[in-house]
C-alpha cells in the first residue's frame, strides 16, 4: 500500500518545535509520530509531502532511517494511496480494505460523487441503491 504523509496547513500550531523539522518528526512517547505510522500503516511505498525548506532535511536524516522506499513531494501517480496527516496518531493497526468501493448511486453520471467533509468518492459499482447501501 502506497502512503503518503503530509504536514498540512496546521504545522504553525506546533511551533517553535516544528519550526526545525516536520510534524511527523516530533517525539511522541518513545518514538516518532513517523514511526508509529509506519508501524501501523506497514506501507509497502512511502511518500513524504513537506515545506520546501525541510527537503534536505528529510533526505538527510529522516529517509536513512526508514527501510521503506520513500520519496520526497512526489504527486501521486496512477497508484491508489492513503493520504495520512503528518500530526495522526494511530492507536491501532490500520486493515486495508479488501473489496472493491461502493457508493448508493442509481446513475454512472454521478462519478465522482461529491461528499461533504470528504472530498470526492469513486463509485465502483454504480447500480447499488440506497436502501441497499445502508
Amino acid at each position: 500500500m502506497h502512503v503518503v504523509i503530509f504536514e498540512g496547513s496546521r504545522w504553525p500550531t506546533f511551533a517553535p518545535v516544528s519550526l526545525s523539522r516536520p510534524v511527523f518528526c516530533l517525539a511522541s512517547g518513545m518514538s516518532s509520530l513517523l514511526n508509529k505510522q509506519l508501524r501501523y500503516l506497514e506501507p509497502t511505498r512511502l511518500t513524504l509531502w513537506v515545506r520546501a525548506g525541510l527537503v534536505d532535511y528529510c533526505r538527510r536524516h529522516v529517509v536513512p532511517n526508514l527501510k521503506v522506499p520513500t520519496e520526497i513531494n512526489t504527486p501521486l501517480d496512477d497508484e491508489p494511496a492513503l493520504l495520512v496527516s503528518g500530526r495522526t496518531l494511530h492507536f491501532g493497526k490500520y486493515e486495508v480494505p479488501r473489496s472493491p468501493a461502493s457508493c448508493p448511486t442509481t446513475t454512472a453520471s454521478a462519478l465522482p460523487t461529491r461528499i461533504p467533509r470528504l472530498g470526492a468518492a469513486r463509485c465502483n459499482e454504480p447500480q447499488r441503491r440506497l436502501d441497499e447501501a445502508l
